[in-house]
């Protein structure tokens, strides 16, 4: 006589696949506001641009100038603390999306010229304090507008 799975069973199997869910969705960083669900919508809206996560607002100011140069969107994500392993997760799996548009979009010269802008601007961004960055004072002027 052969039974059906008894109740202990089932309620062991939805529990597990529950989990195994809850993983997928922690991996994939959907717990996040920026996911790849988002980039994939905010491409098909045409809003597409990389977020940034930095607290050094210079070194944001610096980057989002040179992407203005090369004609990509750049906006600062402000988490209400500080950002988490969900969070980081969901901007990482996001921008990777943006990247592909972006690279799309550009074209591979264009691209490969402002990834290798973006790769020496963040060089010099990694040593130790002070950088060794001139600012020239039109892109001070630019960046103390106040943005509406």
């Amino acid at each position: 006589m052969v039974k059906s799975m008894s109740r202990k069973k089932k309620v062991i199997l939805v529990i597990v696949s529950f989990l195994v869910m809850i993983i997928f969705l922690y991996h994939y960083g959907f717990f996040s506001r920026y996911n790849y669900l988002t980039a994939k919508e905010d491409i098909q809206k045409g809003n597409v641009r990389l977020i940034s996560d930095t607290p050094f607002w210079e070194a944001y100011f610096l980057v989002e100038s040179l992407s203005k140069e090369h004609n990509v969107k750049m906006e600062h994500c402000e988490p209400v603390f500080l950002i988490n392993n969900i969070t980081d997760k969901g901007l990482n799996i996001y921008n990777q999306q943006m990247e592909k548009q972006i690279r799309i979009n550009l074209g591979e010269k264009k691209y490969t010229e402002y990834k290798k802008a973006l790769d020496s601007l963040n060089k010099r961004l990694a040593k130790p304090y002070p950088v060794d960055i001139e600012i020239s004072d039109s892109l001070y002027k630019e960046l103390a507008k106040p943005k509406h």
